[in-house]
């Protein structure tokens, strides 16, 4: 019997295996035909997706940063009855994302660079100093800011308003005129605070000049202070380094990028040169002047012919030996001399011989703010020392007899740490043209929002004038809506309104606040609670990091009669719900990337972009033809573009990412994010989530870094 089977058992597998053969010899067959915008494509399992035609290298796409090539075979006539098979598996559909908000909480590096010159002593702040902080990201960088502490020559490096350091590699660049250069790599780890010291290669010293007249007597003063030039100019060395390179944008412009100036010191106390003549009195002929030892320089003195028989004494030099601890300089006076020298003006604040270059410390720029000596002539000093539940600052206005007209704010107040205070200088006018209340200023304490009081100030004949106020009142608390809101929200911009039915505009203050936690404080002292009525909180605040626009989400503020009472009784605490779509964009070490670029789209659409998208890829020819005849869709008339050109949107230097228009709850979205990647075509990841109510927050979303 097996004998019999035997044969027809063959037979069978081999007619078996002809079938099989012919089947895969067919190649592909079509999937099924989608047409633009179709619900189906979206829901189409991901067995049907059928790989065809010949993919791109993406890596030699990106290093070489051109556009994809064509391949060879013949485009179908039209777009609409194209067999389009999803083969790139960037773009098949996967699960719903998922948020991560780890890495919106680890810790941020931070660092701290003492500074001291050559001979190891810190420097002085009466100097100028420029330094550049960049942080290094494969072939491209971004200048992140610092903050100076001139008293105690320390250069800080925290980050934008404080939000601390990303992870990675940074370049340190410091110009001085008068210490020289420098120029040190170094990498942050997570966490890390980094503390170094670094010395500059120049040293300051001070020399002395003794000018004698032609009877060796010491001559009792100068026409012109001197100044120093140093050869190797610091702005040409600053020109000539090389600047961060920022990436070319992935998609259409949506917006400036980023640009940090320098963090300068400019020097106070340095003397510059002179223009117009006066009276420089010297310590018994003796004239002290800095020089810093490493370069040639010059010192010269400019001078009245007339009066000292030549128009200038000049000295060129390293500044190295000991011959220049006091160098005599013989000068012929005119025989008028005395009285020429009366008639030249007196230079307010210069110390006889220069003198104040040969101590230890450098005058502080606050110290002797309580002494009526270090003021200007003709200028009075207003002092205003202010207590309150948070930080509230002066503005000075200028009042005006005509109340039509707005009052003119003066923000020329400067903070002393030393005293605990803000002070300004004023002239006797007020710096209006009305003659009618010279001397009179209006004073305003505010904290930037809810909170602000008003008084006059009036002068009289007063050189000084010290303000000192304490203010009591209720806390409103504005916590931010979501995790990535709060991580980002080092500083807030606010603008509320408390409208009253006797004042339809009420009051209004806006401004910057720097908030070392994550919510909005504001006040309102007892009595303006007591005027509160039935007032109500209008307006809206912006949580952001530092200044730039892509990281806001704006916040809208009210309150129910509930919460009025409660301020009124006390302390209260708004937990608004805001909207609008935010995320963190991070690399694989979790660091914050800049230039990253995101387009949004309904997930109903994603089928017909997709379409245009592979088109783009293997027919640009095509396309061209197409869209000329205007043939490609409606999609590609609006946009112009395979993606949503109306939602694009760009991280800022530490990767938060804000779409500031409401998303509709319960909608399906897909997000599509470029780094590395900076070409339009070739997106590095593809996210498809619901959305949620108020702000819908991703948390945390890893992307390629940027490669070398």
């Amino acid at each position: 019997m097996r004998r019999k089977l035997g044969p027809w058992i063959a037979l069978v597998a081999a007619i078996a295996f002809m079938a099989v053969a012919g089947w895969f010899l067919q190649g592909p067959r079509p999937a099924p035909r989608l047409e633009s915008g179709s619900e189906q494509s979206s829901e189409r399992p991901r067995e049907q997706l059928k790989p065809q035609g010949q993919l791109i290298n993406k890596s030699e796409q990106i290093a070489g940063n051109v556009s994809p090539t064509s391949v060879e075979k013949e485009p179908p006539s039209a777009i609409p009855g194209l067999e389009f098979v999803d083969d790139d598996p960037l773009v098949a559909q996967g699960p719903t994302y998922c948020a991560d908000y780890k890495s919106l909480v680890y810790g941020r590096a931070s660092a701290i660079f003492f500074l001291v010159d050559a001979a190891g002593k810190k420097l002085r702040g009466d100097h100028s100093i420029c330094a550049w902080l960049t942080r290094e990201m494969g072939r491209f960088g971004i200048e992140v800011p610092m903050m100076w502490d001139n008293d105690a020559s320390t250069l800080f490096a925290l980050g934008e308003d404080g939000f601390g350091m990303e992870v990675g590699s940074y370049t340190l660049r410091i110009f001085s005129e008068q210490y020289g250069d420098f120029e040190d790599h170094f990498f942050l780890s997570r966490g890390q605070s980094l503390e170094r010291k670094i010395r500059l290669p120049r040293y300051r010293r001070v020399i002395c000049f003794s000018f004698i007249d032609q009877n060796d007597k010491p001559v009792p003063a100068l026409s012109l202070s001197h100044y120093v030039r140093y050869e190797d100019d610091w702005y040409r060395r600053m020109a000539e380094i090389p600047r961060s390179k920022i990436p070319r944008d992935a998609l259409l412009s949506v917006g400036a990028e980023t640009q940090y100036a320098p963090t300068c010191r400019s020097g106070r106390a340095r003397p510059s040169e002179a223009t117009e003549p006066g009276q420089y009195p010297t310590e018994g002929g003796r004239y002290y002047v800095e020089v810093f030892p490493g370069t040639v320089q010059t010192v010269r003195f400019r001078l009245l012919k007339e009066m000292y028989g030549v128009s200038a004494a000049e000295f060129r030099d390293y500044f190295l030996t000991e011959t220049w601890d006091i160098t005599e300089v013989r000068l012929w006076l005119a025989p008028d001399f005395a009285e020429q020298l009366k008639k030249l003006p007196e230079v307010w604040g210069f110390v006889a011989g220069n003198a104040i270059v040969t101590t230890a410390e450098p005058r502080k720029y606050d110290d002797g703010i309580l002494d009526e000596s270090t003021i200007p002539p003709k200028m009075c000093r207003i002092i205003v020392t202010a207590k309150a539940p948070v930080h509230v600052w002066p503005t000075l206005g200028y009042s005006s007899s005509d109340q039509t007209k707005p009052t003119r704010i003066e923000p020329a107040f400067t903070y002393s740490r030393q005293f605990s205070c803000w002070w300004t200088d004023v002239d006797e006018t007020g710096y209006h043209n009305d003659p009618a209340q010279p001397g009179q200023y209006l004073l305003t304490l505010t904290d930037g929002l809810l909170f602000a009081a008003s008084e006059l100030v009036e002068r009289g004949d007063a050189r000084l004038v010290r303000i000192a106020r304490t203010f009591k009142g209720n806390l409103l608390f504005v916590v931010p809506p979501s995790p990535t809101t709060a991580a980002l929200a080092t500083r807030v911009d606010a603008k509320l309104a408390l409208k009253t039915p006797k004042a339809t505009k009420g009051i209004s203050r806006s401004g910057a606040r720097t908030i070392g936690r994550s919510y909005l404080k504001t006040f309102m002292t007892t009595e303006q609670i007591q005027t509160l009525g039935e007032a109500e909180i209008d307006g809206h605040a912006i949580f952001r990091l530092g200044l730039h626009v892509a990281t806001r989400v704006n916040v809208p503020l009210s309150w129910t009669a509930g919460e009025r009472e409660k301020f009124v009784a006390g302390d209260v605490t708004l937990n608004p719900p805001g909207e609008g779509l935010v995320f963190r964009a991070v690399g694989t070490w979790s660091e914050g990337l800049p230039w990253v670029y995101a387009t949004l789209l309904e997930q109903t659409s994603d089928a017909e972009t997709k379409i245009i998208r592979r088109w783009l890829i293997d027919y640009p020819e095509k396309v061209a033809k197409l869209a000329a005849e205007k043939k490609l869709g409606s999609w590609f008339e609006e946009h112009g573009v395979w993606y949503n050109s109306k939602t694009s949107f760009r991280s800022d230097d530490h990767g938060f990412m804000t779409h500031r228009p409401p998303l509709v709850p319960g909608k399906r979205y897909v997000l599509y994010l470029w780094s590395n990647s900076r070409d339009e075509l070739r997106p590095d990841r593809r996210i498809d989530f619901v959305a949620g109510q108020g702000i819908t927050d991703l948390g945390a979303v890893m992307l390629p870094g940027y490669e070398k």
